[in-house]
């Protein structure tokens, strides 16, 4: 990372603090934001041009003047931008055979980022099967709850039993922010 672009991200983000090149043209920033800054975030990917980033995760990023490349906020986490270019960063590394980021997988990479950016990712996959029974619906709500209804009839499955006397349950699924598998 030459001195020109750190000097426009000090100007833009606060004093660069540390940086570490995780792939060609994806660089890790560690930041002291300024007061006067346009975010206050302390931790950001970097994606510059060329980078090994689909155009679907680099359409989530942000644009700065005077930076070549695109920003994602890690902490605190803006629009869920980031866990696209980790799980991009990842499945990078695993096609080359590289070791993977310290502490994250392919499938760690993309459960994050199904809570954070279902934009990119999809949503969650609905189980079929409950401890209570087959899944009958599952409409989603705002504010990451789900609500699934099963039936506990034990002869009941969706595609068989349509009993009016057959018991049905909903179930409120509250996903907390962040989970791993």
């Amino acid at each position: 990372m030459n001195e020109e672009l750190l000097s426009a991200l000090r100007y833009e983000l606060g004093e660069v603090t540390g940086w570490e090149e995780l792939c060609p043209a994806v660089y890790s920033l560690t930041v002291q934001p300024d007061p006067d800054s346009v975010s206050p975030c302390s931790e950001y990917y970097l994606a510059l041009p060329g980078a090994p980033i689909s155009r679907e995760a680099l359409a989530l990023g942000r644009a700065l003047d005077g930076i070549p490349g695109l920003l994602y906020a890690i902490d605190p986490p803006d629009e869920g931008g980031w866990t696209a270019i980790l799980y991009e960063l990842c499945k990078n590394q695993s096609r080359h055979g590289s070791p993977p980021l310290e502490g994250w997988s392919l499938a760690d990479a993309a459960m994050e980022g199904m809570e954070l950016c279902p934009s990119y990712f999809g949503s969650f996959p609905v189980l079929p099967y409950t401890p209570w029974g087959w899944t009958l619906r599952y409409p989603s709500r705002p504010m990451r709850n789900s609500f699934l209804g099963a039936s506990i009839c034990p002869a009941c499955s969706p595609a068989v039993c349509r009993k009016p006397s057959c018991e049905k349950i909903l179930l409120t699924i509250c996903c907390a922010p962040s989970w791993r598998m």
